[in-house]
């Protein structure tokens, strides 16, 4: 076996440590076909808790291009079917590329850096709720499969959602950002809500569509 071939497609510097399943060219962690829950768990947890030798796993918390059998949440115990995260995370979450066969639950989550879906693909709802991120939250062309929740959230620095599809609601009521946030040429098949939303920067939505209503009160 050689090591798995998943290169960041635009990061080039980025490639996975992990050796590729036996006759494949991927690792348990990127392969798209249907998996061992157990041993794709086993080997996420040993990069979340940094076990083992440092070039034989990937980064703490950078999970680019996984395919995830089910969804993300924080807190819990690890034995529920969906991987569970810590509540608090230093520095960048990066899930860019990534595809969930389930819900993200980032619910009042501590990100000391940035979190990162760009070009992930969400099969459920996608929560945010009082989460607090220091850095950027980014969604760009992200395709969520349910509703997205961001209510009373707070971001250090921009939000991006340029280009993201969501089929369901897109909620941000009482959020706080600190930089700006972009919703360009993003598509919302539901209601797109921003009541009580504090922005510092600009926002855009130049381009948007919203199958629903749209709410800026206050």
């Amino acid at each position: 076996m050689g090591k798995c071939v998943w290169t960041d497609p635009v990061h080039g510097e980025y490639r996975c440590a992990l050796e590729a399943l036996p006759g494949k060219t991927l690792c348990i962690l990127h392969d798209a076909e249907e998996k061992d829950l157990g041993e794709f768990k086993r080997r996420l947890y040993a990069q979340i808790d940094c076990v083992g030798p440092e070039d034989e796993r990937n980064p703490q918390f950078d999970f680019r291009g996984y395919v995830f059998p089910e969804g993300i949440r924080v807190g819990g115990a690890r034995g529920e079917k969906d991987v569970a995260l810590p509540k608090a995370m230093g520095g960048d979450v990066n899930l860019m590329y990534t595809k969930i066969q389930g819900d993200v639950s980032f619910e009042d989550a501590g990100i000391g850096g940035s979190a990162y879906f760009t070009d992930s693909k969400i099969a459920g709802d996608t929560n945010l709720r009082g989460a607090e991120i220091e850095g950027h939250t980014s969604f760009w062309r992200a395709e969520i499969g349910k509703d997205v929740n961001f209510q009373f959230a707070k971001i250090g620095r921009d939000a991006y959602f340029m280009e993201a599809q969501v089929e369901g609601n897109a909620t941000c009521g009482g959020s706080r950002v600190l930089g700006g946030a972009n919703f360009w040429g993003a598509k919302i098949g539901g209601d797109a809500n921003l009541s009580g939303a504090k922005i510092g920067g600009d926002v855009s939505f130049w381009d948007a569509e919203t199958g629903g209503s749209a709410n800026f009160r206050g």
